[in-house]
């Protein structure tokens, strides 16, 4: 911000600092869901095979999610809800954005990368090109929030929900719209979309499955999206011209 310019409140305070600190607090609720959610899975992957408790794990997104609606539907329900300050809550996940893409780029393997150089810049161009063409195709047909719901999803499609909120807060810095909730709920109805086609990367080993049968199924699945998307009407007139139209 440059100088001069009003700097706007970070949140406020709700404990106080001889009992313990505010951020401190907050910061503790976000490690209390976690270990919630890491002793979840672990639980549920000891009731599992191996290999679908890895599958599991890719989900702890999505479990710690549920857990943190949870928990604070039990917060709510207690006279302590008021300990939770949104403001400040929104300047830890904007914290928290930022360290994982930092994080995610320095995960990568430099190594893995240079080997596979041509097939990965293969798919990433193809698939990069054609998914900006139909978040951009079907973002231009909402009826509200449009920027800041194509950016989301265009983030979240492209890579991870963390991805999805980096790109929201450029546009959308105090995450007023809804879709900063709405990309985190996403997951909820995409789980039987995205967990069961997670499940059926392992059916060609586990069924001796041929790669004719395999592509023929995720060919069944896109149709089946598409017929979907149709019915929606996202693919047919902007939703502006819907209105004027009436």
């Amino acid at each position: 911000m440059p100088p001069g310019e009003v700097r706007q409140s970070a949140g406020g305070l709700t404990t106080h600092s001889a009992n313990i600190e505010c951020l401190a607090f907050h910061f503790a609720q976000i490690g209390l869901i976690y270990l919630l959610t890491y002793f979840l899975i672990n639980l549920l992957s000891e009731m599992v095979p191996p290999d679908v408790a890895h599958i599991l794990w890719g989900f702890f997104f999505l479990f710690g999610l549920a857990t943190a609606i949870l928990v604070r539907l039990l917060v709510q329900a207690t006279p302590f809800h008021h300990l939770l300050d949104a403001p400040l809550q929104r300047r830890i996940t904007g914290w928290s954005v930022d360290y994982l893409i930092v994080a995610t780029g320095c995960a990568i393997e430099l190594l893995v990368v240079w080997q596979y150089t041509l097939p990965i810049l293969s798919m990433a161009f193809a698939g990069g090109l054609l998914t900006t063409l139909v978040v951009m195709v079907l973002g231009n047909r909402l009826d509200d929030y449009r920027l800041e719901r194509t950016m989301a999803i265009y983030g979240v499609v492209t890579g991870t929900v963390s991805s999805g909120l980096l790109l929201l807060r450029i546009v959308d810095p105090e995450f007023k719209s809804p879709a900063a909730r709405e990309i985190g709920f996403m997951n909820v109805f995409a789980v039987p979309i995205v967990g069961g086609l997670t499940f059926f990367l392992n059916v060609p080993i586990w069924w001796q499955w041929g790669l004719l049968k395999t592509c023929l199924v995720l060919l069944a699945v896109f149709l089946l999206s598409f017929v979907l998307l149709f019915n929606r009407r996202l693919w047919g007139r902007r939703s502006d011209e819907h209105h004027q139209s009436r």
